[in-house]
C-alpha cells in the first residue's frame, strides 16, 4: 500500500522536483487516532517538471516492489 506522496522542488529554479513515497506497511486505530505503522519511505529525486508525466507513477510502483492492479491504493 502506497500511503502518501510529497513533491518539493529542488531545483534553484522550480525546474526540478522530488516525490517522496510512503508506503509498505498498514493502519492501525480508527478516525483521528488512525496510523501508519512500520512505513518504508522512497525517494524519486531530480525529476523533470517539463516532461515528467503522472504515468511514472506506474514505474514508480514496478520499483518499489508492488505489482500494478485494482488493489494498490494510493492515498
Amino acid at each position: 500500500m502506497i500511503t502518501s506522496i510529497y513533491v518539493s522542488h529542488v531545483g534553484n529554479n522550480g525546474d526540478q522536483f522530488s516525490i517522496e513515497v510512503h508506503h509498505g506497511r498498514f493502519f492501525v486505530g480508527y478516525g483521528d487516532m488512525r496510523s501508519y505503522v512500520d512505513e518504508k519511505i522512497d525517494f524519486f529525486d531530480d525529476l523533470e517538471a517539463d516532461t515528467w508525466p503522472l504515468l511514472w507513477f506506474d514505474d514508480f510502483v514496478e520499483q518499489l516492489g508492488y505489482q500494478k492492479n485494482d488493489r494498490l491504493k494510493f492515498y
